[in-house]
């Protein structure tokens, strides 16, 4: 029943009246200290670490009421103030991403969490922060293909995702009307230099979808028919499915945070596309 303390910030120093603390170290092995508040009666700490994400908001989209943080008897070690539980925390969300606004890209929302309990003195916690977006990858070779891809987005995807990992509900009725078509950036792919020459990496990213939301890839741009002269405009839509390690037909797949998709194009016509996701 882990109950709102304090919030600390990553800021140029160490300032535990302020509570902020410095970042040290690279890459995946950073480092920080901070000097919790200490409540008689509260001897467990768990620690909630969002990087990427200065403001939370509800699912309605609104940003959220401020923490009430929690406080207990001095003497006694009671609660006498109850504070944001962790389990309305958790439920927080990103802002939502709007059909005409900027596509998702870096810095992504990472998170992660720990638990360790104070005994006043230095207790260690080790927490993987890991990215609240799921990544998809194209592998197309236009020479062999025909196609020349300029732009890839989601269809029937989802606006926004809890920022602490947790379960997916499944959307029913009106609430499928909140699925949206992502927008796109002109031209980002055509810049990457192994765009439309074997696997575009990065070529997008999504918020975590369920399989009944039956999310799709939207991909544009021209096909070269070999008994043509000029290459034609083409739109494809291409359902996020797989097929079932036992056989059997294609269905709708979960696309999970923090992991990786690649559409392996394989064969083209101007009229249909044959391609699998990996």
């Amino acid at each position: 029943d882990y109950q709102y303390l304090e919030t600390w910030k990553a800021a140029a120093q160490d300032d535990t009246a302020a509570k902020t603390f410095k970042l040290s170290g690279a890459g995946t092995a950073r480092k920080a200290s901070i000097f919790p508040t200490e409540l008689k009666g509260i001897p467990n700490l768990k620690l909630y670490c969002v990087a990427n994400s200065t403001t939370l908001y509800k699912a309605d989209g609104d940003p959220i009421d401020p923490l009430v943080a929690v406080k207990t008897n001095a003497a006694t070690g009671a609660i006498e103030t109850d504070g944001t539980k962790a389990t309305d925390f958790e439920k927080y969300c990103t802002a939502k991403l709007e059909p005409a606004g900027t596509a998702l890209g870096t810095p992504l929302v990472m998170t992660g969490s720990g638990t360790t309990k104070i005994l006043g003195n230095i207790a260690t916690v080790n927490i993987e922060l890991k990215r609240r977006v799921s990544r998809f990858d194209i592998d197309n070779e236009s020479a062999k293909t025909g196609l020349i891809i300029e732009s890839v987005a989601l269809g029937n995807g989802r606006n926004q995702a809890t920022v602490m990992p947790g379960t997916l509900a499944e959307l029913s009725g009106p609430d499928l009307a909140n699925l949206i078509e992502y927008p796109v950036t002109e031209g980002s792919y055509l810049m990457l230099p192994k765009a439309n020459q074997g696997v575009t990496e990065s070529a997008l990213y999504t918020y975590p979808l369920k399989d009944t939301d039956e999310a799709f890839l939207i991909i544009k741009g021209k096909y070269q028919n070999p008994m043509q002269k000029d290459p034609v405009p083409v739109e494809y839509h291409l359902d996020i499915q797989r097929v079932p390690d036992g056989g059997g037909a294609a269905t709708f797949m979960d696309v999970v945070a923090n992991t990786r998709y690649t559409l392996h194009i394989k064969e083209v016509m101007e009229a249909t596309i044959t391609a699998f996701f990996e």
